[in-house]
């Protein structure tokens, strides 16, 4: 029996379905701490988050540990190109990622 053209073979539906349930999409944020008192979102948000920031100022190494910045990396794409960065850390795989987006942006690319 021919398979219906608008659906694909079921080795090319694996990875769109894979991709799509139970949930769409491969990642979810939730909280890395309890928020369901006041007290947890005054640490959380106003005004505790001040003294992380005022520490993180008096010593800059302390980002990784009061913030997600040691294993966080944003990739903002519209799908029209596939980028694969593996680097041994966060902060050079975001830079290489931007030197690529702005080299694309600058050559019309984007």
């Amino acid at each position: 029996m021919a398979l219906d053209k608008t659906t694909p073979p079921p080795e090319q539906q694996a990875a769109p379905d894979y991709h799509a349930y139970p949930t769409p999409g491969k990642l979810e944020i939730r909280a890395t701490k309890p928020m369901a008192t006041a007290r947890d979102l005054s640490l959380a948000c106003s005004p505790g988050v001040a003294d992380a920031c005022m520490e993180i100022a008096r010593d800059p190494s302390l980002v990784t540990r009061y913030t997600a910045r040691r294993n966080l990396v944003a990739v903002v794409s519209n799908g029209s190109a596939v980028l694969i960065y593996a680097k041994t850390d966060a902060a050079s795989a975001a830079r290489d990622l931007f030197k690529a987006v702005a080299e694309g942006m600058r050559s019309g690319r984007s």
